[in-house]
């Protein structure tokens, strides 16, 4: 099994190298900071100013199998190639930008699982606005959430997660990762409730969650327009294929590696023949439409 995250190889290295040197641009964080600045100082001593811009986006809203991944990502560093996900290619590169992201001193990180379980019950969007601000808090202040009532979200190393299953999230402040820059050098101060005020979080698509943890503004296509925000794509959708190609080991008579559990021709004939694995979205039409038995076996109409 995977673990999440990994650590940089040589292949990795090598294409973080090779990466053409072009990256979206810093927009609309420039334009919070700079306002936020103008405003503070306007308004006098002790008035709150935002500091950091968080990239907010999700991977896996879609498929018939697997988690949806919420990330969220202050990233102050510029590395060549960040832009939206979709639009690279070659998965050797998009895992060593992963890697380069995360190998950043500078980096604050936060990424939330939720299962499809989870997702059955509550819905693919409750489960993605959840999602976000599980892994926003995470970054911002290394506690857990709850998802619903008192269900709390485990705050996990990723050492822990073998196989991965359920509901977690990880993120920079694990003691894993705290661990690793105190050691460097390069631990970053410990931040509690009280520097909430000094975030902002762009926010992928057209609707915020209601209680991310700091000011928020969604951004439309925005993994395709802002620097921040395609990061995050990148840990969401590296993160959720890393997890389904754990998933293809324990389940391989379903092509999970090749499809990341989209409804594929192959995958439904799959279906079928093998019935639903513990990962698939029963809610998620045409999974809906299908009658199953107590071991997942389709059970004919």
């Amino acid at each position: 099994m995977s673990s999440l995250p990994s650590k940089k190889n040589k292949k990795n290295d090598d294409a973080v190298a090779s990466t053409p040197k072009n990256c979206l641009p810093r927009n609309e964080e420039r334009r919070i900071l700079q306002s936020s600045l103008e405003s503070s100082e306007s308004a006098g001593a002790g008035a709150a100013t935002i500091r950091y811009v968080v990239g907010v986006d999700e991977a896996g809203r879609g498929p018939l199998a697997g988690p949806v991944v919420a990330a969220a990502v202050m990233i102050p560093v510029d590395l060549d190639g960040i832009t939206d996900s979709k639009k690279i290619t070659k998965e050797v590169q998009r895992e060593a930008l992963y890697d380069a992201i995360l190998a950043s001193a500078q980096v604050r990180w936060g990424i939330a699982v939720l299962d499809a379980p989870f997702i059955d019950r509550v819905n693919i969007l409750q489960a993605t606005m959840r999602g976000m601000t599980a892994a926003t808090t995470a970054l911002i202040t290394g506690t857990a959430v709850p998802l619903e009532n008192d269900i709390v979200l485990p705050h996990l190393a990723a050492a822990t997660i073998t196989p991965p299953s359920g509901c977690y999230v990880l993120s920079s402040n694990t003691h894993k990762n705290k661990q690793k820059n105190e050691k460097e050098g390069s631990n970053p101060p410990t931040l509690d409730l009280q520097d909430v005020d000094q975030y902002f979080a762009l926010v992928d698509g057209n609707r915020l969650p209601t209680d991310m943890p700091c000011p928020a503004q969604y951004m439309i296509k925005g993994d395709g327009k802002e620097y921040a925000i395609a990061a995050a794509s990148i840990l969401a959708k590296v993160t959720r294929d890393r997890l389904m190609r754990d998933y293809d080991e324990m389940w391989p008579d379903f092509g999970l590696r090749q499809h990341k559990g989209y409804g594929t021709v192959q995958h439904m004939q799959a279906v079928k023949t093998h019935g639903a694995t513990p990962i698939h979205r029963r809610t998620f039409r045409p999974l809906k439409d299908m009658t199953f038995d107590t071991d997942g076996k389709v059970i004919p109409g």
